[in-house]
């Protein structure tokens, strides 16, 4: 199993480079133009709002990279082709760990870097307006986002990680029972916008993955500690709910086939 999560890594290496390109690259212009275009406090604040722009289209990006290619290697029977010389489940298990450990890393590595670079380069080449307002310091861990900064970043990065990893493992699952490739590239990004819409429209924005994943959505006073889990357990719940539904519809459809 191990030896085949290696595999699986070693193989997806060359995408996961272009991914982690796409994703830096994109985090870099946005804190460059947040720098430009706010007036800034403290060095931390350039790197939340221009991450806020990229984390919209983190859910969209990575079924592109992850679920999109392992749809096509099922549908080209490719997975029955690889279970000659090792059993469907244990390859099937190897390439979603793969998946999942590769999108914590990229998500981690980029978003962490990017921190980095925003506040020992380019908060002091942007020059921003200074701001007099510390309304950082009213949320529930504004305290170490302004004043330590790296140490705080590397444990949020981290979480995203994580987070990420879920949408990751959502793809994956829709690609094992879904025969739509446009509906398994779009699924993780159509779920997060509506649900963003749903639990806005009920006063319910705590129960939403992007409240869990997008730092400081929330404005200070509507935040807690508690809401960084809401969403993620939120979002375990349905998407779990909704892969089963789907799988026993699609085992009814070859039942009656």
């Amino acid at each position: 199993m191990f030896h085949q999560i290696r595999l699986s890594l070693r193989e997806g290496l060359f995408r996961d480079l272009i991914l982690s390109g796409i994703i830096f690259i994109s985090l870099i212009f946005a804190c460059i133009y947040a720098l430009k275009s706010s007036a800034i406090h403290f060095p931390i604040e350039g790197w939340i709002e221009g991450c806020s722009w990229v984390d919209f289209f983190i859910p969209m990006l990575i079924p592109i990279f992850f679920s999109v290619p392992f749809y096509f290697k099922r549908k080209n029977d490719f997975v029955d082709y690889a279970s000659i010389r090792i059993d469907r489940k244990t390859y099937i298990l190897a390439n979603i760990s793969a998946s999942v450990i590769a999108t914590t890393i990229i998500v981690f590595t980029t978003y962490f870097l990017c921190l980095l670079l925003t506040i020992f380069v380019l908060y002091k080449a942007s020059n921003p307006f200074f701001s007099e307002s510390t309304y950082i310091l009213n949320y529930p861990l504004g305290n170490a986002e302004a004043f330590h900064p790296i140490a705080f970043g590397l444990i949020w990065c981290l979480w995203k990680g994580f987070v990420s990893s879920l949408f990751t493992l959502f793809g994956m699952m829709m690609s094992l029972y879904v025969n739509n490739v446009f509906f398994i590239s779009i699924m993780p990004f159509i779920y997060c916008m509506t649900e963003n819409l749903v639990t806005a429209l009920l006063g319910l924005e705590r129960f939403s993955i992007f409240t869990s994943f997008v730092l400081n959505r929330l404005s200070p006073e509507a935040s807690g500690m508690i809401d960084f889990i809401t969403g993620v357990i939120t979002f375990i719940c349905i998407t779990s709910l909704l892969v089963l539904l789907i799988k026993i519809r699609q085992e009814k459809l070859y039942e009656n086939i």
